[in-house]
């Protein structure tokens, strides 16, 4: 699936996000970068979705390839 595609589920499951906020890193996944400067892992090829925070993500939801199935 184009990186594109992935990141308008991303939005479509999360609308208080904003676009510019999300990274995708070298590794595949895409973060999304809260007020407090940290990365919260939103999407993952390997679904590997482990970060330190101190749970302000709690209402945030990950893109599963579940969520991706048409």
């Amino acid at each position: 699936m184009k990186i594109e595609k992935i990141i308008e589920k991303i939005l479509e499951i999360n609308p208080s996000m904003k676009r510019e906020n999300l990274i995708r890193r070298l590794d595949g996944n895409i973060e999304y970068i809260c007020e407090h400067e940290v990365g919260h892992p939103v999407y993952s090829p390997t679904e590997d979705y482990i970060h330190g925070c101190e749970g302000c993500c709690k209402d945030y939801r990950i893109l599963s390839f579940e969520n991706l199935k048409d």
